[in-house]
């Protein structure tokens, strides 16, 4: 008969537990304990809320270690935080022995904003002492996240008319077929459903009792969700669901995130200036003499002429291809274009005054200015169209078929400052230039690969836009520390 160890589950047994022995110089464990411990958490203004008598509170090392150390490893759920800091040796360790539970876990993700923050700005201050910082490039971009929230209770205030409509109909036909049940199990079931739809019924209405219409740019309702009414549609992993825009900016050399901020805005371009003022906001105090000198690199999503002149005005050095500018991506979009817009024209002033000439070489001096979008832009009229005849542009210009008009349309900060954008062109476009952006890609796209690959976050717990903004911060602080601890592993 085969010899086996002794195996009983059911015994009792003492162990002796070393901190220095399980978790000794070297182990993330111990650089996670000694990195809080660098931290004074009484900076933080409203650090008085921790002694408001009674029992004590837990140690802020000791929650935010676990926290972060659950995050490390991926788990993310108060309660398996709970759960991990009675079982898991590590978690033990980190917490210094605390056994914080769920609500308590919660309750510091939810509402410690200013200490969470603070937590964030310490651990770059940490970094920057060790040499990991360098403002040189600071690239930016955003992912979508989905949010807590369901699909089911999302739409327009006129949607939820037709469904709160629609639940009184099947509220009626539940009753009336609760009458005709011929056993208690088909009563009970019907019991449920009722009740079901009257909760249903009730959130539906207490949404409708305090909803607002909100529109876009263009007077178009926005769908809103009644769970987590902050969150909005937004294309995610090639589906449309509910989510949030989350941002980050690296730092060049080590990619240590310096700024991270969540929107509910789909489009990036109101982003620019948000992350540009958060990484002045987080960056320690010797190196904000760096940030005047810094070159900013940006997704083209966050390209807008307005954002182009502000940044040429406030003095910043930025990177921002357009994504119209077929030159820039190695004249691809050319090859399938099927249409001609006022960026495939040339806009220049002689004696004569402002005129466009077209891909053709027709030359428009005619122009008004109309609002579009709630912007000014200057109108070409095409006059006479049957002239455009014989060029070898008129099949995406003019088109098949017989029109009397055609006309390019351009903003007009986009003429009036053309040298301008000119000069920021030829700088994107210099093999510097080049050289220079294409730092961005790899700096910024290793930090959500490690977010949703490697810890596996790919959904906000919590909601509303506060509650997933500290989210975020930690998510992202615990990049900054698992990234330190690799190179001080080196």
């Amino acid at each position: 008969m085969q010899r086996y160890k002794t195996y009983e589950p059911t015994q009792s047994i003492f162990i002796s537990f070393s901190p220095e022995e399980y978790f000794p110089v070297g182990s993330f464990e111990r650089f996670l304990v000694d990195a809080f411990g660098k931290v004074n958490f009484e900076e933080c203004e409203d650090g008085a809320q921790f002694d408001q008598g009674g029992e004590a509170p837990y140690d802020p090392r000791a929650v935010f270690g676990a926290i972060f150390y659950g995050f490390a490893r991926g788990v993310f759920s108060s309660r398996k935080l709970e759960k991990s800091c009675k079982q898991d040796m590590g978690f033990m360790y980190v917490s210094g022995f605390s056994t914080p539970d769920h609500s308590t876990f919660s309750r510091y993700i939810s509402e410690r904003a200013q200490l969470i923050t603070l937590i964030f700005s310490k651990v770059l201050y940490i970094a920057d002492q060790l040499g990991y910082l360098d403002y040189r490039l600071i690239a930016t971009d955003g992912t979508k996240i989905k949010a807590n929230a369901s699909h089911q209770f999302t739409g327009t205030i006129e949607n939820f008319h037709k469904r709160q409509a629609a639940l009184t109909k099947k509220i009626e036909d539940a009753l009336a077929e609760h009458r005709r049940a011929e056993n208690r199990d088909e009563e009970e079931r019907l019991t449920k459903r009722i009740k079901r739809y009257h909760a249903n019924y009730e959130r539906v209405q207490h949404f409708l009792d305090q909803a607002e219409r909100i529109e876009t740019k263009k007077g178009k309702e926005i769908l809103q969700n009644i769970t987590d009414r902050e969150c909005r549609v937004m294309k995610i992993d090639g589906s449309y669901s509910e989510g949030y825009n989350a941002q980050a900016s690296c730092s060049d050399a080590h990619g240590l995130i310096v700024a991270a901020k969540v929107g509910n805005n789909i489009d990036d371009k109101e982003n620019m200036f948000k992350m540009t003022d958060e990484v002045t906001k987080t960056a320690p105090e010797q190196a904000k003499e760096k940030l005047p000198h810094s070159k900013y690199l940006f997704d083209k999503g966050y390209y807008s002429t307005a954002n182009i002149l502000k940044a040429i005005q406030d003095g910043m050095d930025i990177y921002v291809p357009d994504a119209k500018d077929a030159k820039f991506y190695g004249n691809k979009r050319s090859k399938s274009k099927h249409s001609l817009g006022s960026e495939d024209c040339e806009i220049a002033q002689d004696d004569q005054g402002l005129f466009l000439r077209c891909p053709g070489g027709r030359v428009m001096r005619d122009w008004k200015i109309k609002m579009n979008n709630g912007k000014e832009c200057y109108r070409f009229p095409v006059l006479t169209p049957s002239l455009c005849r014989g060029c070898n542009y008129h099949a995406i210009c003019i088109g098949k078929q017989s029109i009397n008009w055609k006309d390019f349309t351009i903003l007009k900060a986009k003429v009036d400052e053309r040298c301008r954008l000119s000069d920021y062109a030829r700088k994107i476009h210099s093999p510097d230039g080049k050289r220079i952006y294409s730092n961005r890609m790899p700096l910024i796209e290793r930090t959500f690969g490690y977010v949703k690959e490697l810890i596996g976050f790919r959904r906000f717990l919590r909601r509303g836009l506060e509650k997933v903004n500290n989210e975020w911060l930690l998510v992202c602080t615990t990049y900054n520390l698992t990234r330190m601890f690799g190179l001080n592993s080196l």
